[in-house]
């Protein structure tokens, strides 16, 4: 328990530290982990406080499935995405806030360009793979110029 706790204050410290620079998140293994055991680990700036908020609280029934994590992982992995959360509010494009990074108004702007039959493409499946065309997205990283639309 009290090497949890260290661990947990780790993360908190960096976690502030990072965002108050203004840079992406820093790396965090158990977020890497435990969302990435899933899907992509979406960067935390991609929605804002209170979406990230929300999605914490309702991970026994994250998108259908039951996410829920033991206590001190969740402490750490909530810290962490708040702490790197979007500044800005991300809405959908209903206007309202979103818990799904692909009806922010950001990422469908984004996207905008591309066709329903490329989402349904059996090497892509869904708009949250962003794996498929985006080949750094593990690592947080979603350049446009890099993009490569599997067939």
């Amino acid at each position: 328990m009290r090497y949890a706790l260290v661990i947990l204050g780790g993360v908190l410290t960096a976690s502030v530290a990072f965002a108050d620079s203004g840079s992406k998140a820093p790396p965090n293994p158990l977020f890497q982990q435990e969302c990435g055991s899933c899907h992509v680990p979406y960067p935390p700036r991609l929605l804002d406080e209170s979406s990230w908020r929300k999605l914490m609280d309702g991970l026994d029934k994250h998108f259908g499935s039951d996410a829920s994590l033991d206590a001190i992982s969740r402490s750490a992995i909530e810290a962490h995405v708040l702490a790197n959360a979007s500044r800005r509010e991300r809405l959908g494009v209903d206007g309202k806030p979103t818990l799904r990074i692909t009806q922010t108004a950001w990422y469908q702007r984004k996207h905008d360009e591309i066709g329903s039959a490329v989402w349904r493409r059996p090497s892509i499946k869904t708009a949250a793979n962003c794996a498929a065309c985006h080949r750094e997205a593990e690592q947080g990283i979603f350049n446009e110029h890099q993009v490569r639309i599997p067939k």
